[in-house]
């Protein structure tokens, strides 16, 4: 799906692609909102620090070998401690991993990297496509446009099972006289003809309402 890659350079750590940072940009903005909605501020703190302010703050000394030990309370009784730790996603990388693996790649629309790909059936609709295509990124649906000299059922057929782009928008010379577009559901092998503005209008809605 080209969500990431891995390189020797940074063993088990991914480099996120533009398809992979448009998902975790879109769980990151989710996070942001639920957590304003609850009434949560933000702090950012570096992730390496200097040993000295581990030494300063006595974790260095007592949590250096004994991290995950018993302590001892106030009446010399030694206690299993007990930690509360609340977070949305844990590690947003492993969180990913874990989505990605749960929808199969078929993410809902709203988390889809690429909600729409319009596909064009010859160069003869390219003009109307760039059109649709426009109209699209305008209306902040994530979208690309396919516009390689294929047949349009390969075309179909990687966007659908390959990329798992959520909507196929299928531009041919019908669309083109009548100013419609074809639509095709990821999960469906049905084709639907309807007005841009219906789709966009569609396709908005099912992003603003997360389905």
């Amino acid at each position: 799906m080209g969500l990431f890659m891995f390189s020797d350079e940074a063993s088990g750590f991914p480099f996120f692609l533009p398809k992979g940072m448009a998902l975790k940009n879109t769980l990151i903005d989710y996070w942001r909102e639920i957590h304003i909605r609850e009434n949560y501020v933000e702090v950012s703190t570096l992730i390496i620090m200097n040993r000295k302010l581990w030494e300063t703050s006595g974790h260095w000394k007592h949590y250096k070998s004994n991290m995950y030990s018993t302590v001892i309370d106030e009446k010399g009784k030694k206690q299993r401690p007990i930690m509360l730790h609340r977070v949305c996603f844990g590690s947003i990388e492993r969180f990913i991993g874990i989505i990605t693996e749960h929808f199969a790649g078929k993410f809902p629309v709203w988390l889809a990297p690429m909600q729409a790909k319009v596909l064009l059936v010859s160069e003869k609709s390219a003009d109307y496509g760039n059109e649709v295509y426009t109209a699209l990124h305008k209306a902040k649906i994530r979208c690309e446009m396919d516009s390689r000299n294929e047949k349009i059922g390969y075309m179909i057929r990687e966007a659908q099972l390959v990329d798992r782009v959520s909507y196929m928008v299928i531009i041919g010379q019908k669309e083109v006289e009548d100013g419609t577009v074809s639509i095709r559901s990821r999960d469906t092998a049905k084709t639907e003809t309807m007005t841009l503005d219906d789709f966009i209008c569609k396709i908005s809605n099912e992003i603003e309402n997360r389905i």
